[in-house]
């Protein structure tokens, strides 16, 4: 089981990092589909992304992917005929790192310990101690700080 969640993880973490460079603009949402309906686990990830402020474009594109990740991998889970699925969580963060910070400790009061995001590096600077502290791991996808390279934390950038 554990393997199967590594798994989904990596390939979320890959359809991710290949969409976030489309600039395009959606109005795609992680609502479940139809393969999500059967299974008796769920899985939830949160995910931080900029939906308004200045870097709402990469927010955009983020959520783009994961509508596209949450609905293979849920599909991929069906076909092996797996009782758990995905779910995405997804809040605004509008940029804003306090903003940020509020999002990652709601996300963690729901008992979520994987997030996607947050995006910018000032994002991710006001939330990296609360998550290490707590035993989340963030997967940062657009955040180029130098100084936020830090050993033996939980962070995962992916830029």
């Amino acid at each position: 089981m554990k393997k199967q969640l590594l798994i989904i993880l990596m390939a979320t973490i890959l359809l991710a990092t290949v969409f976030t460079g489309c600039t395009t603009t959606t109005n795609a949402t992680t609502a479940p589909s139809s393969t999500n309906t059967q299974a008796t686990n769920e899985f939830r990830i949160g995910a931080l992304m900029p939906l308004s402020g200045d870097a709402s474009g990469i927010g955009r594109s983020a959520q783009a992917a994961l509508a596209v990740a949450n609905d293979d991998i849920n599909t991929y889970l069906a076909t092996i005929n797996s009782d758990t699925r995905i779910c995405f969580v997804p809040l605004d963060t509008r940029t804003n790192p306090a903003t940020a910070f509020d999002g990652l400790k709601a996300l963690h009061a729901q008992g979520i310990q994987v997030v996607i995001g947050p995006a910018t590096s000032e994002n991710l600077n006001a939330t990296w101690h609360y998550a290490f502290e707590n035993n989340m791991v963030l997967v940062g996808y657009a955040s180029t700080a130098p100084s936020l390279a830090i050993p033996n934390n939980n962070v995962f950038r992916l830029v």
